[in-house]
């Protein structure tokens, strides 16, 4: 194939997906067609994806950088807030009245204090276990937890032995935004995780929060009720989670979702966001005993887990510009999930866990059928010789690693390895934090 035509290639994108033009990001269910057959349609190259304010689009005359106040500004565009704003301050007292010169000291007192449109301003400080528990908003009228500005440091942290430090149940329209959550390995609750939700929640967008050092999972929507949907998580950093938890958890988990809203989609058409986070050494070391397992069996980045085995949920689900690197699990796992658009994202040195359940596994991986469908990533299997799934459709992908064939219409880089980064990156390194900016192509 020569480079024109791989070009050429990578400015098509299979039907359902639909990245590329100015517009939407609709998702078409090809479960009609047969495996073989590859509907495509000519589009612009996209070089990146910004959010409108009802859902994310794929822009064709950029770059746009990405800067703190340009991600508050699409964060507040969607968690439309701000009718009455209370103010929380580390040196702030719960007896206060809770504006700018009387904050309040916590933030779940200013929750309790919360009406559908406020918009709850947090200052630098360190806060206690967080619990937003039914409120329910409306479209014009979420409940924005914040911080104040880029520069402020808000730290949530419960001493150990604790639960979840921050736990969303049953409610609706609420956004979490810029927070630090920071647990406790030696935690005697091996199963606590920095953000959860479930009760029956929908319209929730966690954002921009850092997440680490939790026994159990980052950022956890799992509920075996199926009790959440509609949910934005983007531009979070979770790293060194889920290293003790027997039920065996991932840096971002949805686990068997439930239609909760008629229906109802983003704007884009998604059911779910999981768009431009950065997660890095997650690995899990206990098996998974609870599942009747005696072997480790998760460990992801992100894990999309039973999403449509358990409740038949049906929206598709966009996981995108997402880098996942050195966990002990898959980049990313559509486990028994179907309607899957996994694109843009760049997976790197995952599946270091030696387990049976694991070894052999691909860096993006689909359980289900050619509804799972991977485009346009980067994938830099280093501990598997994988390169793709039997199962799932892999269009317009850059593989820089892998012993096993790269299939027509994806890019074999396998020369360039590491140096295809601007970088510098390396194996070692794949477990510490680097800027986003490392893993962008050298010639960009």
């Amino acid at each position: 194939m020569t480079d024109f035509d791989r070009r050429s290639l990578l400015r098509t994108v299979l039907l359902g997906a639909g990245l590329g033009t100015a517009g939407r990001l609709p998702f078409v269910d090809r479960s009609g067609e047969s495996a073989s057959r590859q509907l495509i349609r000519p589009v612009e190259n996209p070089t990146q994806l910004i959010f409108d304010g009802s859902g994310w689009t794929a822009l064709t005359s950029g770059p746009v950088e990405r800067t703190p106040a340009l991600t508050r500004a699409w964060f507040r565009s969607m968690v439309r807030c701000g009718r009455r704003t209370i103010f929380v301050s580390g040196t702030g007292s719960d007896g206060n009245s809770g504006t700018e010169t009387a904050p309040l000291r916590e933030i779940n007192t200013a929750i309790t204090h919360a009406e559908p449109g406020d918009l709850i301003l947090v200052d630098s400080g360190e806060y206690g276990y967080t619990e937003v528990q039914n409120f329910h908003g409306s479209a014009d009228r979420w409940l924005g937890i914040m911080t104040r500005d880029p520069s402020v440091t808000a730290r949530i942290h419960v001493p150990a032995p604790t639960d979840n430090f921050v736990n969303i149940v049953s409610s609706s329209f609420v956004g979490l935004y810029g927070f630090f959550v920071q647990g406790e390995q030696s935690n005697r609750n091996t199963n606590c995780s920095g953000i959860s939700v479930h009760g029956n929640s929908h319209h929730l967008a966690i954002w921009s929060n850092q997440i680490s050092d939790f026994p159990g999972g980052g950022i956890n929507c799992f509920d075996v009720d199926g009790s959440h949907d509609l949910m934005d998580i983007s531009f979070n950093t979770v790293h060194g989670t889920s290293k003790y938890s027997p039920n065996n958890t991932s840096g971002i988990s949805v686990f068997a979702s439930r239609d909760l809203t008629g229906g109802e989609t983003f704007a884009d058409g998604f059911g779910y966001h999981l768009v431009g986070n950065y997660i890095y050494d997650v690995e899990c070391t206990v098996p998974f005993t609870p599942g009747g397992f005696d072997v480790v069996t998760d460990g992801n980045g992100i894990s999309l887990d039973r999403i449509t085995a358990e409740h038949h949920y049906g929206k598709p689900i966009l996981t995108a510009d997402n880098i996942v690197t050195g966990c002990g699990g898959r980049g990313i796992l559509a486990h028994q999930t179907g309607s899957v658009v996994m694109t843009r994202n760049t997976s790197i040195g995952n599946l270091r866990t030696q387990s049976p359940a694991i070894s052999g596994g691909a860096e993006l991986e689909g359980t289900t059928d050619h509804t799972v469908q991977m485009i346009d990533n980067v994938i830099f299997p280093i501990n598997t010789p994988a390169t793709v799934d039997s199962r799932s459709t892999f269009l317009g992908n850059t593989f820089l690693a892998g012993g096993g064939p790269v299939p027509l219409t994806n890019r074999d880089e396998r020369g360039l390895g590491f140096g295809y980064f601007a970088g510098p990156v390396s194996e070692a390194a794949l477990r510490a934090p680097m800027a986003r900016g490392t893993f962008s192509p050298r010639w960009r």
